[in-house]
């Protein structure tokens, strides 16, 4: 498809968002279908042009579309079946959005500039497809695929081998299912450091919609003010721009305004109030946050001790740093994750859940001598504490 095809189509769903027939012919689809090719492919996709690439007109055009035509989602009476193929091919796109395949690109391809433009579409995706993925019309394994592709995009240096499969998968391409209590085994260190990844940025973002996607209700509606150290604060998400979103420590952001009052009608017939949406959310993207947070934790205590009283790489500190800020700041959606047994918990059952990584990992930051490090985990054992009532 060319891009003047692109911006023609791009014109023809808009000017009729409010008709049902191109929903339930099957156009809405189909056009969401082919502009999401040259955006998952990306750099993939054979055709260079001098001016803007087609991937960025391809994102630009799906953008405007969606713009238009989700809240008639909501209006219209579009059969489940139908729906449900359009929110699949809407999170197919918005997971072409945060992934790139870097590796072998020649010289002339800016992966900076085209990360930032990838960074603003995402945030202004995030907020036309959110709360409404959490709907009951919305199939769980979409959403799940929403998630797992955040967990993915957000890691910043390649895992270690026995981790590898975790991360993305082995031979068949299926992830490979491994409870906590198998992360709670220690691993080998390693003293091989790997670069931190080309889109570096794109993952914190990814790793920010994580921790969003996990916390409150109240803490993601209500306004706030984020207050920079000695007291980290969890900011609202997706109010960074691609210009200004940096590595920790994030800047203060005003919080997003609050979503219309409800979104689909359950299968009898009943609204679904926002709390709801979120709340659906939040339980499926929470085992993947506690994974990724995880995944940190343990490459910490495992191989800083063969660094002696070296520090951390610059890259390896500036995660662990926003992983362990993220994980204190935040208060957990109460039914985004399990109990945990004999232990009475509203906000905070993530750092339940991580408390063994987080004591091995505060004994390792002690003997080498991290303060800053010891200081994050420290207060982290002083939230779990406080579910203890110490």
């Amino acid at each position: 498809m060319s891009k003047a095809s692109m911006e023609i189509l791009e014109a023809l769903i808009t000017n009729h968002a409010s008709d049902p027939d191109i929903y339930l012919s099957g156009a809405f689809l189909a056009a969401l279908s082919s502009l999401s090719k040259p955006i998952v492919l990306k750099y993939q996709f054979p055709i260079f042009t001098k001016s803007v690439q087609p991937w960025r007109q391809a994102t630009t055009s799906v953008l405007a579309i969606l713009e238009a035509t989700l809240p008639q989602l909501r209006i219209l009476d579009i059969p489940p079946p139908t729906v449900q193929d359009i929110w699949e091919m809407v999170v197919t796109i918005a997971n072409g959005v945060t992934n790139a395949e870097c590796d072998g690109l020649p010289d002339k391809i800016n992966i900076k500039d085209d990360e930032a433009f990838d960074i603003t579409s995402f945030l202004k995706l995030h907020h036309l497809i959110l709360p409404s993925l959490g709907a009951e019309v919305v199939p769980e394994k979409t959403r799940r695929a929403f998630a797992e592709s955040l967990f993915r995009m957000s890691i910043i240096h390649a895992p270690a081998p026995a981790e590898h499969a975790l991360v993305y998968g082995n031979s068949n391409g299926e992830s490979e299912v491994i409870g906590l209590t198998d992360l709670y085994k220690p691993r080998r260190g390693r003293t091989i450091d790997p670069p931190p990844a080309k889109r570096e940025n794109m993952c914190y973002v990814c790793l920010d919609e994580l921790f969003s996607l996990v916390a409150s209700y109240e803490e993601v509606s209500t306004p706030h003010i984020t207050i920079q150290p000695p007291t980290p604060a969890f900011p609202p998400p997706g109010m960074l721009s691609a210009s200004t979103y940096q590595p920790p420590p994030a800047p203060p952001s005003p919080a997003r305004p609050p979503p219309p009052p409800s979104y689909y009608s359950t299968t009898t017939g009943e609204k679904e109030d926002t709390h709801t949406l979120h709340t659906r959310l939040a339980r499926t993207a929470a085992p993947f946050l506690i994974l990724r947070a995880a995944l940190t934790l343990r490459a910490y205590a495992a191989d800083q001790p063969l660094r002696g009283r070296m520090p951390q790489p610059l890259s390896q500190r500036r995660e662990l740093g926003r992983v362990l800020e993220r994980l204190v700041a935040l208060r957990s959606e109460p039914d985004a994750i399990p109990d945990t047994p004999n232990v009475d918990s509203e906000n905070r059952k993530h750092l339940l859940r991580l408390y063994p990584l987080v004591v091995r990992a505060a004994g390792v930051a002690g003997k080498a001598g991290d303060g800053d490090v010891a200081a994050l985990l420290g207060a982290a054992l002083v939230g779990v504490g406080g579910e203890f009532g110490v």
